[in-house]
């Protein structure tokens, strides 16, 4: 049986969050002895408990989209211009990875049976297999974000705004490689 599991972002926490030992994500600032309060921290419930908690910092001057979701053994999280991919594996063996983006990050897609997550910025679109490695990044497809709308067969089709506001512009690339089609 799989436990249900929830993530939530919070601007700040109480307990028991304050008891958990965090795992630092991002552009960290060095501030001997405590790091300073992160941007957003995620939390993970697993079953309705506590299980995880993750302090986000960012490294850009505004506010950025946010969201969680998880493909294979992994917690992906994006957030400011990056997508940080935390194991769930127990005992949490592998180490967090920070992918940094071309752009700032606008939202995931996940693709069936958790194969694969497509990951939308302000410029482009990246494929991350189920082992959290990139497998390809597109062309630039916008200026000012991008909307993964659907896969369909071999592609992946949404829209790109290019002149914002307003200017958005169908695109369609390709699933196996992120090519133009």
């Amino acid at each position: 049986m799989t436990l249900a599991r929830l993530v939530e972002f919070r601007a700040a926490i109480d307990a028991p969050w304050t008891h958990f030992e965090p795992v630092r994500l991002g552009a960290v600032p060095p501030a001997p002895p405590v790091p300073p309060a992160p941007d957003r921290y995620v939390l993970l419930t697993e079953g309705g408990m506590p299980a995880l908690r993750l302090d986000l910092y960012c490294d850009l001057d505004h506010s950025e989209r946010e969201d969680a979701t998880f493909v294979g053994d992994w917690l992906a999280v994006g957030y400011g211009a990056r997508v940080h991919l935390v194991s769930l594996s127990l005992p949490r063996p592998r180490a967090p990875r920070s992918i940094q983006l071309r752009s700032y990050f606008c939202g995931f897609f996940a693709l069936p049976t958790e194969r694969a997550l497509l990951v939308a910025s302000g410029e482009d679109v990246t494929l991350i297999d189920r082992t959290g490695r990139i497998a390809w990044t597109s062309p630039m497809l916008a200026v000012d974000g991008v909307q993964i709308e659907r896969v369909r067969g071999d592609y992946i089709e949404g829209v790109g705004e290019h002149a914002p506001p307003g200017d958005c512009r169908p695109f369609r690339i390709r699933l196996a490689d992120g090519t133009v089609a």
